[in-house]
């Protein structure tokens, strides 16, 4: 969670500082940008400034443009997102979530997620490794994966904050895409936890094994990983939100997706 220093000193910061905070990110090296918008909706991915690409696999915008639209979300991958504008309600089975101009938190929807939004919708955010989801909110996938989560429940209320400001400086326009993305760069930078060795061995021990093929044989992992079966299984649902088995299953699943959008 945010420092009290984190807090209080972002909440008394002078406009003066807010100025000099703007002209900095007008200053920056590009970020490079990929834009895969459509008739429908607006989408531009950017890449992390230098020293998050570990934790930050990709900063974006997206706006869809019709006043209201359904669609589903994968929720493969944790995410921190803004809103704009607009609101979305979100279904988890009989359960329904709704975002309304919030900072929310997501990841490891253990199927893609029906949600309809009412907009236009407007929202920026991360999308985080594993990694970056341990060290920024230190949450256990097995509780708090599969739904939508507010953002100020696990990083403090100076995430609404951001919120605010980000908001603001694209509907006034004193920001653009890539400097509003940018500033959640560098909100996110100083609130990365260190993860704990043994965490960081088994977060790689499990990339790796995903890496061998588009079904890798469970037992591999086990017999690789320094940890018990159990323990394994254990650390796998916290960091990755599903059971070995189950989580070499969700990503084939997204790689076949992705291939399909791809080609």
């Amino acid at each position: 969670m945010a420092s009290a220093q984190h807090l209080n000193g972002e909440a008394s910061q002078p406009g003066s500082t807010r100025r000099a905070d703007r002209a900095r990110l007008a200053s920056v090296p590009k970020l490079r940008a990929i834009d895969k918008s459509t008739d429908a909706f607006h989408l531009t991915y950017f890449d992390p400034p230098p020293g998050l690409e570990r934790y930050i696999l990709t900063l974006f915008e997206m706006r869809y443009f019709p006043q209201s639209v359904e669609a589903q979300h994968p929720g493969a991958l944790g995410q921190l997102s803004l809103t704009v504008q607009g609101t979305a309600r979100v279904r988890f089975g009989e359960r329904t979530e709704w975002i309304d101009n919030d900072a929310v938190l997501f990841n490891a929807f253990e199927v893609a997620a029906p949600y309809r939004a009412e907009g236009p919708l407007w929202v920026l955010g991360a999308s985080f490794s594993p990694y970056g989801w341990a060290a920024l909110t230190q949450a256990s996938l097995k509780e708090w994966g599969n739904r939508v989560i507010k953002a100020r429940d696990k990083l403090g209320e100076d995430v609404d904050r951001l919120n605010e400001r980000v908001s603001q400086g694209r509907l006034s326009g004193e920001l653009s895409a890539e400097q509003a993305c940018l500033e959640i760069a560098d909100w996110i930078r100083p609130r990365l936890n260190d993860i704990p060795e043994a965490h960081e061995a088994i977060i790689d021990e499990t990339l790796r094994w995903l890496g061998t093929s588009l079904n890798p044989p469970v037992e591999a992992l086990f017999e690789d990983a320094p940890y018990s079966r159990r323990q394994v299984e254990r650390l796998v649902q916290r960091f990755f939100g599903f059971a070995p088995r189950g989580l070499a299953r969700k990503y084939r699943a997204h790689r076949a997706a992705n291939h399909l959008v791809q080609s």
